[in-house]
Parts: structure tokens; sequence; C-alpha cells
């Protein structure tokens, strides 16, 4: 029987509609973060963002990917436990390594210190809803997630605006991001009431778990941790060479512009990975749906492309105060690699559903390699090159490294959809 046409954008649609909402709050709380705090105080916000975004994904070794694969509900929530018992472990060593290392270090200043040392806290948090989402995905529930979405938006803006008018300080803005993180949690188990009681992780549910998601343990964290690194190294790397100003002008960039894309392309990511994920373990092919998926989304991004390079002028010289123009010439720059960047999102789920990760990984090491060492470190630190001239190549090796990457992707599909031909036959 001929399985009929799917359109994943339009079952991504429930999903997509609540996350452009919270999306739309992130949208209006970044635009007005340059009314609200000074240029330094939102560039050290989005390094501490970025270096929680580094490690939020890793807590877990990636086990959060298992509650999608998951082949009924009792192992997902099992799954789910596991996964949070991981992100827990990781996050108390963490703790304790950024402890000990405060005790013997003399060069942590004590505003440093304290927020170092909220780090775990804030990863562990971001872990829990991470895996809380991935559930959400393995039951199909979209309306749901799109809700947990909006309601986390939410719980991020009013704390900081509120907290922006009484006290502006970089820690409203990161206290703002964590009472959000913590608002999703106790809405799923509010909603959910799952029964964390019945649960039964012996020791030898987990070493079946090991060995069952070795290769997520393993290679996914791994490749998850590279692909951090080249997409917020850019924040760490500006702050560095040219101070926390020069990062709030990328980070409002990236935040403003990749509010709409980003949005879309988890909401399909969250649709196509279970989909994919279903095709792969009933026997049935993958390819068509990612090409068709692939043209769907391509025509969406190249339009609100052509918008935004229309808008960012106006945004920035006429709606900004002064101070801020050099961010529509960030726009320029950025703005291609944004869009494929996240129109790559939904695709990179496919090495997991195919288990190809320790192939794959080798384009995250020759991505970190050929867009941070010499897009970045080699202009910035050893030629001395301004900070637009390095976004410039970081921007022009990120194109040709997503369109690689997303072919890759895709031949693994085709091979897998031939090899299930052949052994049909």
């Amino acid at each position: 029987m001929k399985r009929k046409k799917e359109n994943i954008l339009r079952t991504s649609l429930p999903l997509f509609s609540a996350s452009v909402l919270g999306q739309g709050i992130n949208f209006l709380l970044f635009f007005f973060l340059p009314f609200l705090f000074n240029a330094e105080d939102i560039g050290g916000f989005f390094v501490f963002l970025a270096v929680a975004q580094i490690l939020i994904p890793l807590v877990s070794l990636q086990s959060h990917n298992a509650i999608v694969l998951s082949r009924s509900d009792v192992v997902a929530v099992s799954n789910l436990v596991i996964s949070m018992g991981i992100g827990a472990l990781f996050s108390f060593l963490f703790f304790l390594l950024t402890y000990l290392l405060n005790l013997f270090s003399c060069c942590w200043s004590d505003e440093s210190t304290t927020w170092i040392l909220f780090l775990p806290v804030y990863v562990f948090s971001g872990s829990v809803l991470l895996s809380f989402e991935q559930y959400l995905t393995y039951l199909g529930d979209y309306r749901l997630l799109g809700n947990l979405r909006l309601l986390k938006a939410a719980f991020v803006m009013v704390p900081i605006v509120l907290g922006g008018f009484i006290f502006a300080g970089l820690e409203v803005l990161v206290l703002g991001h964590f009472v959000g993180q913590v608002a999703g949690i106790l809405f799923v188990l509010w909603v959910l009431k799952l029964p964390f009681a019945k649960v039964i992780v012996s020791k030898m549910v987990v070493r079946l778990f090991v060995l069952r998601h070795r290769k997520i343990l393993t290679y996914n964290t791994l490749i998850t941790g590279i692909l951090m690194l080249i997409n917020h190294s850019p924040a760490l790397l500006l702050s560095f060479y040219f101070g926390d100003r020069v990062v709030a002008l990328y980070g409002i960039v990236q935040r403003v512009f990749s509010a709409i894309p980003g949005a879309l392309g988890q909401s399909v990511s969250q649709v196509f990975f279970r989909k994919c994920s279903h095709y792969y373990n009933t026997n049935k092919p993958v390819y068509t749906t990612a090409v068709r998926t692939l043209k769907q989304m391509g025509g969406w991004y190249l339009g609100y492309g052509i918008i935004s390079v229309l808008v960012a002028p106006i945004v920035f010289y006429e709606l900004m105060e002064p101070g801020w123009e050099n961010a529509a010439i960030i726009t320029k720059i950025l703005l291609p690699l944004i869009l494929i960047q996240t129109l790559s999102i939904p695709f990179t789920t496919l090495f997991t559903v195919f288990k190809n990760q320790r192939r794959v990984i080798w384009f995250y090491l020759g991505g970190f390699f050929v867009r941070i060492v010499l897009g970045l470190v080699v202009p910035l630190g050893m030629i001395g090159t301004g900070y637009k001239e390095g976004l410039m190549i970081y921007s022009a090796t990120g194109l040709v490294y997503y369109f690689f990457y997303i072919r890759e992707l895709l031949l693994q599909a085709k091979r897998n959809d031939t090899n299930l031909k052949v052994a049909i036959r």
C-alpha cells in the first residue's frame, strides 16, 4: 500500500504556532534589552548563556535522545528517569569541580565566583527540561510541547522586564532565564502527573540502557560537544578579544533574527525525529520524507531572509538607541549562516536514527577546525583582524560546512532506503 504523502510542516503547526508566540516574546524581550540594560551586562549575560548552552545537552550524555527512540511507554518513562539521573550526577560533579577550583583559585572575582558556582544549578535545570521536551516528543503531544515553550518564554520575560526597571544588572538576566526553566519543569510535572514512584530503575535496567544506547552516550555526546563549541565559541572569543560590548551586538543579532527560523527548525525537528524513528523501526523509507521536508522549509526560509535584510536597518538605525548601528551590518553578515544553520536542525537527527554517529563525527571535527580555529582564532588572535572581518570568515565557512553536512545526512537516508529495498527483495 502506497504511503500517503505527509506534510511534516503541517504536522508541526500546533508546536510551531505556540513556539512562534514564545519566540515572539523572546524577540520583544531581546529587542527591549538595550533599553533596560547596558551593553556590558547584556554581553556578560550572552557569555554566561554560551557556556550554559554548551553544557546543558552534555551533562546528560545526550541520553535524552534515547527517550524518543523508546519502543513502549514504560520504557520511555524509564529512559526519562535515567536521563534525568545522569544529568543530576554530572551536574553535581560539575558543581564539585567548580567549588574545588574556587577554593584553590585566586583569579576569580567575587562576582565571577557567584555565577560560576550557580552555573551547575542552571545547567541541571536546563537538562531536566530538555529531557521532558524529548518525552513529550515521544508522546507526540506537540501542542503541550508548544505550550511549554510559550510558558517558559513568558516566565523569562516577566522577571527580566520587571527587574530591569527596578535593578538592571546581569543578575536579573540570568535569574530570569532560570525562573523560566523551573516554571517549565513544574508545568510538565503538573500536567503529566507521571508515576515516577512506580518506576523501578535497577542496576540491570541501567546496564541495558547503557549497552543499547552506548553510541548515543559516547558519539552523540562528543558530536554535540563539538557542535556546541562551534555555535557558541564566537561569543566567548569576541568577549576575549573585544569585550562584552561587541558580544552584546553579536548576541542581539543572533537572538532576534534566529528566533522565528529557530522556532520552525526546532518544531519540525521534534516531528521529523519521531516520524523518521518510526519509519526506521518499522522498515519504511525515510529519504523521500527528508527531501520533501527540506524543500518545504527552504522556500519559507528564503522569504524570511529577504524580509530580514530589509527590516534590519530599520530596527537598528531607527528604533534602537545610538551605539547599536553596527548590529545592522552584523545582521547582513550572519543572516545566511543563521538560515542554513536553523534549516539543518531537523536533519541532524538522522545520524541518531541511522546510528551513523561515527561517520558524522568527522564533519564536526573538520567544521570545528575550519570554522573556529582557521575562521576565528587565526584571524582574530594571530592576524589581528576586526570582529566584522572575523565574523565574515566564520559565516562563509559555515555556509560551506552546512551545505555538505545536510548533503551527507540526506545521502545517509538514501543509502538506508537502498539497503531496505535490497533486504525486501
